[in-house]
């Protein structure tokens, strides 16, 4: 499933599976590495997406993993922006 969310200057891109790929372990490793801003953690292809969203887009971007609802995995791109997002209404999301 792929749903897309946004509200100001956020948008969330999320995309979660049904798949049995990823332990609930293999999940909080992953968290952990995003969290890891050493130049020594090893590099995935998820961690440099993260790294590369928070460059361009600024610390609060980048990607967060949980369990989907599904029973697979859940990542959410978050983006924050200058201007916000078109025909966005006033009130606060």
């Amino acid at each position: 499933a792929v749903a897309f969310e946004g509200c100001g200057n956020m948008l969330d891109i999320i995309v979660e599976d049904n798949g049995s790929g990823m332990t609930d372990a293999d999940i909080q490793n992953l968290q952990l590495s995003m969290l890891n801003t050493g130049e020594e953690s090893e590099i995935t292809g998820i961690l440099n997406i993260h790294r590369r969203l928070q460059l361009t887009f600024g610390e609060a971007s980048g990607l967060r993993v949980a369990r989907s609802e599904l029973g697979g995995l859940k990542v959410v791109m978050r983006i924050y922006f200058i201007g916000g997002l078109p025909d966005e209404p006033t009130t606060h999301c």
